[in-house]
């Protein structure tokens, strides 16, 4: 039976896991993962706000203080 497009590929692995179980395992290992950078992304676009050229001598302990303040 193969999955159809209301069928998302999780709620498949999990009704035939029985079948393939080591790549069930894998499969719900993989497939759990989200396929974006975005958060990524927004943590160096938080650390290029922060770090600018003209505070490039700030110490890595005050410049961590402020990115988790700006996270918030």
């Amino acid at each position: 039976m193969a999955p159809d497009s209301e069928t998302t590929l999780l709620e498949w692995w999990r009704f035939h896991g029985s079948n393939f179980p080591r790549v069930s395992c894998l499969a719900t290992k993989y497939l759990c993962i989200p396929a974006t950078s975005s958060l990524s992304e927004r943590a160096f676009s938080t650390w290029g706000n922060v770090i600018t050229f003209s505070r490039v001598a700030l110490k890595p302990e005050i410049v961590n203080r402020q990115v988790s303040l700006a996270r918030r």
